[in-house]
């Protein structure tokens, strides 16, 4: 019978510790225990106390970054701040132009580059203003083809032969026609 009694006494003694154990950490530490379980086993991880079925502990904190910071405090290691633009004479050195920039008048002193066509492709000669900056540009027609007339090849018993054809003096693209006898 003694032994009884001291059994209940140490389970009153641990129950009384238990229930004590989250109200001691509370007060040492100025704030009320958020009864974290990260082992999902019904029992605090920070004061030992049993958690009801229905108590849900508090989730890790997610990071909200808002402009880089969270308010906890933490800065996003991949935020990249906005680029603010720094409009010299309507550009930026991002490269970007000022929409409200209005030029002052320039007498344009234009250098000018080119792009040469080729026989099946237009080229360009594009005018740039070496004081404000000024471009545009005037497409040049493709050259096409400067062809001669190529004789033809009578076919054989063993070889294709060739119509008449042409061939481009310039880049040397020929077009002729194959001819097999029947």
């Amino acid at each position: 019978m003694k032994k009884t009694k001291l059994f209940l006494a140490a389970i009153l003694v641990l129950t009384v510790f238990a229930m004590a154990s989250c109200s001691l950490i509370i007060d040492f530490m100025n704030k009320p225990c958020t009864h974290a379980d990260d082992n999902k086993d019904l029992i605090c991880d920070l004061c030992g106390a049993e958690l009801e079925a229905t108590e849900t502990p508090n989730p890790e904190h997610t990071h909200s970054f808002v402009e880089g910071k969270c308010e906890c405090g933490e800065s996003d290691p991949d935020y990249v701040a906005p680029h603010t633009h720094n409009f010299v004479e309507g550009k930026c050195e991002c490269g970007e132009s000022d929409p409200d920039y209005v030029a002052p008048e320039c007498e344009h002193a234009y250098s000018i580059s080119t792009v040469e066509p080729t026989c099946t492709e237009a080229g360009s000669k594009t005018f740039t203003c070496s004081l404000c900056g000024h471009s545009y540009s005037n497409e040049i027609a493709a050259n096409g083809h400067d062809e001669k007339i190529i004789p033809g090849q009578a076919p054989t018993c063993t070889e294709t032969g060739l119509s008449e054809g042409k061939e481009c003096k310039v880049c040397g693209v020929v077009t002729v026609e194959p001819i097999t006898l029947n």
